[in-house]
Formats: structure tokens, sequence, C-alpha cells
């Protein structure tokens, strides 16, 4: 994506996570590249999420306090399988 200026525009990726050593870590380690959003929970990712529609990737913790309970947030993991091989 590039900006009317012509300048590259970062990927926007919201990580989803209840540990803040976890949301820090993947934040430390893709900030370079991604515009990193934070989130504490499942209800605070899904309120970000709606808010801003220029997140094209979202890393998500799949099991916390506090997961979003939206049909659409539901249908979107399930199925997932976290441990594909």
């Amino acid at each position: 994506m590039q900006t009317a200026g012509g300048a590259a525009e970062k990927t926007r990726v919201l990580v989803i996570d209840d540990s803040r050593v976890m949301r820090h870590a993947v934040n430390r380690v893709l900030n370079q590249e991604f515009d990193i959003l934070e989130a504490e929970d499942g209800e605070a990712g899904w309120e970000k999420l709606v808010g801003d529609q220029s997140v094209q990737v979202v890393i998500s913790d799949v099991q916390m306090p506090r997961p979003h309970s939206s049909p659409a947030w539901n249908v979107s993991i399930s199925g997932f399988d976290p441990f594909p091989f």
C-alpha cells in the first residue's frame, strides 16, 4: 500500500492477547515492518477491529478471559487448528 505522497504504508496488524508480555514480544518482533495495534482481550480486540477498517491481519490468543461472543468472531475462529502439524 502507498500513501498519497507515494511512501509505502505499513500493513496494520492487530495483536490480541491477555498477556502483556506476549503482546510486547510480538510488537517488538514485527514493528519494523508492520503498524501494530494491541488489545488485551477479545472484547477490546473486537472493538478495535470494528473501529479500524485498516486492520489487515489479526494475531490472537484463542484462550482468553474475555473472548468476544460475536457470531462473526466465533465463525472466524471456529474450525481453526492452532496445531496443524
